[in-house]
This record gives C-alpha cells, sequence and structure tokens, in this order.
C-alpha cells in the first residue's frame, strides 16, 4: 500500500516511494523520508517485585495489557515521556529511572501500520493509594513476572522487553 498519492509541496500525483521509508515528487523533486516514531513506557516494580500493567481502554489492542508510556513529543526525552505518560495516564510521580532495552514495534491506527522504535526503562512503583487512570486506561493490576501471560500483552515489543528484563547476563 502507498501511504502517500499526492506531492505535499506541489499536489501532483506522482509522488512516488524511492525506498521504504522515503518519497520523491517526480514534478517539483521534493524529498521526504518518513521515519519511524518513538515511544517510551516504564516496567515499573513494586516492593514485592510485582510489574504494573495497565489495560487498555481503547484501540489498538483495546482490554490488553500494556504499560505506562506513549509517544514522544517533539522536544522531549524517552526519560521526559515516561514520567509525562505515568503523570496522564495514573496520576503518579516516578523517581529514578534505569534504560533497559529497545525494541521494533508496530502500531495499527486507523487503517496505518505505524513503525515505532519503543524504548523501555525499569523504576520503582510508589505507593498506589493515589492512582487516578485516565480514560485511555481501563485498570491497573500488579503480576509477579511468572503469572504474565504473553499472550495477554498488547505488543509483541512488550513481550520482548519483558523476556529480555529476565534474561540472565543481558547485556
Amino acid at each position: 500500500m502507498t501511504l502517500f498519492q499526492y506531492c505535499p509541496h506541489c499536489a501532483h500525483k506522482g509522488f512516488l516511494p524511492t525506498e521504504s521509508n522515503a518519497y520523491t515528487c517526480d514534478a517539483c523533486g521534493f524529498h521526504y523520508h518518513h521515519n519511524i516514531a518513538s515511544a517510551a513506557g516504564a516496567l515499573l516494580q513494586d516492593d514485592q517485585g510485582r510489574i504494573l500493567f495497565v489495560r487498555r481502554a481503547k484501540n489498538p489492542h483495546q482490554g490488553k495489557l500494556g504499560i505506562p508510556g506513549g509517544f514522544v513529543s517533539p522536544g522531549e526525552s524517552a526519560e521526559e515521556t515516561v514520567r509525562r505518560e505515568v503523570e496522564e495516564e495514573l496520576g503518579l510521580q516516578l523517581g529514578p529511572l534505569q534504560y533497559l532495552a529497545s525494541f521494533p514495534n508496530v502500531y495499527p491506527y486507523r487503517g496505518i501500520d505505524y513503525q515505532v522504535l519503543d524504548l523501555y526503562f525499569t523504576g520503582r512503583v510508589p505507593s498506589l493509594e493515589k492512582v487516578v487512570t485516565s480514560d485511555e486506561i481501563a485498570g491497573y493490576v500488579l503480576l509477579p513476572l511468572a503469572e504474565v501471560r504473553l499472550e495477554d500483552l498488547a505488543f509483541d515489543s512488550l513481550r520482548a522487553a519483558l523476556q529480555y528484563l529476565v534474561r540472565p547476563n543481558r547485556m
């Protein structure tokens, strides 16, 4: 499927893919790179080692388990994204975060599969006494790693991050 048909610069219909992520207009020469998006999320553990998962209230993957996180906004670091998203989704303030790993992902939205690089961090979950969920979250649950069913997770990158988290001698 061709993502774009018309040049955004001159409106010519000959706006054609020239590479896997690039388009060039054969009339005016305008060149556009459709690069991947970045997202960041946090695998937050409580004092008992359980991970905080959120249940997605909206598509894609409504009803599946995810973690607090979201797309990186312009001018924002991945760490700032995680802190902002955790506060927006759960009303929580986070302490220190540690980078874990990154994994490619596909985010299907309104008929388009967006290519995303998901950046994962780990941290500790503060008290859950003051959790206030946003409309993006249908609820939350704390699960020990041994009880997490990979098929219940919303995204392939989250499955990869959890498998990486438990891998001995990870780099």
